[in-house]
């Protein structure tokens, strides 16, 4: 009801009066500032926008994308996979630097990179990270992703479990001979190592001495079968390990199960010098020694360079010889 100023109540009907144009003016105002309803996409709309976008990005050049994206460290370390001298690899890289980005940008546009998982939740996000620059599939193929020729033909990626590896040699067999075999990456490498720890805990009156093993799996020597099937089948490919940590005395055991000859092992630190190792699997002395000396010398970067050795004897020798050429400079 409302109050005049100066004047009594209205009467009922006066009130009445006074309140139709109120609820003219109100019914007038709602209809005005009531929005539109926006129209929404129909599901079959939605997934035509999804696919036109991810077309969209797919065909973008990935060297584009990974240049503009990389990091220092990211860099640092496809400097050292651009190095022709070497055919394996293990890149060391920090938690969170970024070493999955290094899957998707050292990669040709027509080549399929095989990706080798440690867990199931890993490669589940690799599924999902790699999804975004290429077409992914998971191995063993399953129905719903298609056929054995979609895979061969279309796959820019294919993500594989540590225990499915050797099931992988007719696939990796099929792009090497359709020139579509990209570098196989081990993700989380040093997952291949057998380590044994010992832990001693000692009581007052006896010592116990445990041993237990650094891995969950029992049956790595699946890589070991997967390098020999490959190399019996004549496939020329290439492994890139990638972890957080790595010790000198692991690549060896890294090697053997890959089948590797060679191995460059390049660190990227935050807050270390990067550095870059070579090693060789040399069985006579001799050549082992002038292989040594010959990476010695053959090396341009500026600083240190470290040289490990099986024995002393053999760390004394090689001291001698690059003592000879390099007088004064070798402790």
């Amino acid at each position: 009801m409302w109050q005049v100023r100066g004047a009594g109540k209205p009467s009922s009907s006066q009130a009445s009066e006074a309140a139709e144009p109120s609820g003219a003016s109100s019914s007038q105002a709602s209809a005005t500032t009531e929005p539109n309803p926006a129209k929404r996409r129909t599901p079959d709309e939605y997934e035509v926008n999804r696919q036109e976008a991810l077309r969209r990005r797919r065909e973008q050049p990935v060297s584009v994308v990974s240049s503009r994206e990389l990091r220092p460290l990211q860099m640092k370390a496809v400097a050292a996979l651009e190095r022709t001298d070497w055919q394996n690899a293990i890149i060391v890289m920090p938690t969170g630097s970024g070493k999955t980005t290094l899957i998707w940008s050292f990669k040709k546009e027509t080549e399929c990179s095989i990706v080798i998982a440690p867990y199931k939740l890993l490669a589940d996000q690799l599924v999902v990270v790699l999804g975004e620059f290429g077409k992914v599939f998971r191995w063993p193929l399953t129905e719903e992703q298609g056929s054995g020729e979609s895979l061969l033909s279309t796959a820019k990626f294919v993500v594989i479990s540590f225990e499915t590896a050797p099931d992988c040699v007719g696939l990796i067999t099929q792009l090497e001979q359709r020139r579509r075999l990209g570098p196989i990456w081990v993700d989380e490498v040093m997952e291949i190592c057998q380590l044994i720890r010992c832990h001693v805990i000692c009581y007052p009156t006896q010592v116990h001495t445990l041993k237990t093993e650094g891995s969950f799996r029992v049956s790595l020597d699946n890589f070991w079968t997967l390098a020999a099937n490959l190399s019996l089948k004549g496939v020329d490919c290439r492994f890139i390990g990638l972890t957080a940590t790595l010790r000198t005395d692991d690549v060896l055991d890294i090697m053997k199960r890959l089948g590797s000859e060679n191995m460059l092992v390049s660190r990227a630190s935050c807050y270390r010098a990067g550095l870059t190792f070579g090693f060789r699997v040399v069985p006579v002395v001799e050549t082992a020694m002038d292989e040594a000396v010959k990476l010695v010398k053959g090396s341009s970067e500026p600083g240190k360079i470290l040289v490990f050795t099986t024995g002393v004897d053999m760390c004394v020798q090689l001291g001698s010889k690059l003592q000879q050429d390099y007088p004064g400079w070798v402790r």
